[in-house]
């Protein structure tokens, strides 16, 4: 019996250990579900987005970067059934589209989509205009309806 409470008081009982354990096998599984999760999401198309409250990023596959101040945005739309026209410098494939591409409606423009979404936001200032899509058409939508509280136009 002596020994029993030795062993006891002198650490964490065998429960506590495998509860433990428990506890960080699950950090662990969270952990490396959110790691895939994010990999496999980026790998679809390379694209990603972030924003502060002063401006708002789209980041392309090639790592490059295209940021606007909501303060220089002269007008922003929801667009679809785009004719993105032709890549000038940048990449197209079956996931995403990105680069600077011409049109005539646009002329010259920063693009990042991924085609098959379909929808795209349309953000002009002075001096460039950016076409971008993100995960899905809802998830571009609620985006541009977000961007909307942002801008004063």
């Amino acid at each position: 019996m002596s020994g029993y409470m030795n062993a006891s008081s002198g650490g964490e009982s065998r429960g506590e250990q495998s509860g433990m354990r428990l506890f960080y096998m699950n950090i662990l599984i969270i952990v490396l579900v959110v790691i895939a999760y994010t990999f496999y999401t980026r790998d679809q198309t390379g694209m990603d987005f972030s924003m502060s409250e002063e401006a708002f990023t789209i980041t392309m596959p090639d790592s490059t970067e295209v940021s606007l101040s909501f303060s220089d945005v002269t007008s922003m739309e929801l667009v679809s059934d785009v004719d993105y026209g032709s890549c000038v410098s940048g990449q197209s494939s079956d996931s995403c589209y990105y680069g600077t591409w011409e049109n005539e409606t646009w002329g010259s423009y920063a693009l990042c989509v991924a085609p098959s979404i379909g929808s795209c936001i349309l953000v002009e200032t002075e001096e460039q205009i950016l076409v971008f899509n993100f995960e899905s058409a809802s998830t571009t939508s609620a985006l541009y309806e977000s961007l909307l509280d942002y801008v004063d136009i």
